[in-house]
């Protein structure tokens, strides 16, 4: 589920979409559903999009610093 990324463990992008399909989902429909361009999702696992970062942790109930821990742990550091 998690690769390392530098210090910190993060689900690999193919992770969250198999995880997605399981749930019945998609990026799409994660974005779409709460107002989103379409593509929002697909570009928060490339790089930071606060709105799809969200979109993906709310579709998958998981906290948004499980599945992108080096986007919002250094943050909370400074």
């Amino acid at each position: 589920l998690i690769k390392n990324k530098g210090n910190f463990l993060m689900w690999d992008p193919k992770v969250i979409k198999a995880e997605l399909i399981k749930r019945g989902s998609s990026l799409s429909r994660a974005a779409l559903v709460r107002g989103l361009s379409e593509s929002a999702c697909r570009v928060a696992l490339n790089r930071p999009l606060p709105s799809g970062e969200r979109a993906i942790a709310e579709e998958l109930g998981v906290d948004v610093r499980e599945i992108f821990p080096e986007r919002y742990i250094q943050k909370e550091a400074e």
